[in-house]
This record gives structure tokens, sequence and C-alpha cells, in this order.
């Protein structure tokens, strides 16, 4: 049944009937779990950027997590972009970041 047909039938219905269905609406997407927003950092866009090619493949995990975790999230660099006529997109943003990990592992 399409959202079209569904609307026309729940019109035909009594009121009782559409409230019924309203407060069942309600109960469903309350038992739901919000998803949360994810919040990009600079740690979530390695795995991206496919860095494993450019970085130094001698690195240990431990090297790496400790490399990671020394990033700053998102929120950390509000304010370092400046604001004028043309806020990069986030695919010229990543762009920018493969460009400067292709200069620092050559």
């Amino acid at each position: 049944m399409t959202y079209t047909e569904v609307l026309k039938n729940i019109k035909r219905l009594t009121i009782s009937e559409q409230r019924a269905i309203y407060n069942e609406l309600q109960r469903t997407l309350q038992a739901e779990p919000e998803k949360t927003k994810r919040k990009h950092t600079l740690k979530s866009m390695y795995g991206i950027l496919r860095v494993r090619e450019i970085a130094d493949p001698n690195e240990t995990l431990e090297q790496r997590t400790k490399r990671l975790a020394s990033l700053p999230t998102a929120e950390e660099m509000t304010g370092v972009i400046p604001v004028g006529n043309h806020v990069p997109s986030d695919d010229e943003i990543k762009e920018d970041y493969i460009n400067y990990l292709v200069e620092k592992y050559k």
C-alpha cells in the first residue's frame, strides 16, 4: 500500500479510529531510539581518506592510536578556517587533507 493510499484510507475512518492510529504511531515513534548525530572528527575522516596508503607502514598500532588520539575534534577546529565568501565543502576539505598528507609523507 502506498503512502497516498494509506492517507485516503485514514481520512475515511471515524475520528476515534484516527485518534487510535495517531496514538499508536506516537507509541511506535517514542519506542524507537533516536539516532545520535555522529560528530565528524579528523579521526573519523582517517578511515575515509584511506591514509594507510600514505602513512608510514612501519607504524605500530600503539603509535597509530596515540597519533589519532592527538587529533583535534571538529568542535576544537571551529574558527580555524576563516569565513569569507566561500565556505569549503566537505569534499574540498577531504581533498585538502589528502593533499596535506601526501606532501607530509613524501
